[in-house]
């Protein structure tokens, strides 16, 4: 079974991909082979294609998606939506020199709004 979520050593948490939430989920469907992509597409009413770009991690899981992830493998669409948003919280987590230069900004706004009180 997949870790969803661990600590890494700088105490961001490393999230796993939904897609590769999904692609374990499909392993542990009906043993010993598990279910397809095109097995879990029939499942949940949407086209192939849909569940691969979702998979590989080219679209989103919304609402309606985990609402239908959830009904397919037994868990919640809150755990989806969940796992998504934290997964794209991580990824625009790293040290980024656009997050650094908002930080900066907005301790100089803070100073000058404090200054002028």
């Amino acid at each position: 079974m997949i870790d969803v979520m661990s600590c890494s050593h700088t105490g961001i948490p490393d999230v796993a991909p939904p897609g590769d939430v999904i692609r374990e989920k499909l392993k542990e469907m009906m043993p010993p082979d598990g279910w397809t992509q095109a097995d879990l597409a029939d499942v949940i009413g949407k086209d192939v294609t849909v569940v691969n770009r979702i998979i590989n991690g080219r679209t989103g899981i919304t609402a309606r998606t985990a609402c239908m992830l959830a009904d397919a493998f037994g868990t919640t669409a809150e755990f989806w939506m969940h796992l998504g948003s934290a997964w794209k919280l991580a990824k625009c987590r790293p040290a980024s020199n656009l997050l650094k230069a908002i930080r900066r900004r907005s301790k100089r706004m803070s100073k000058v709004k404090h200054e002028h009180a």
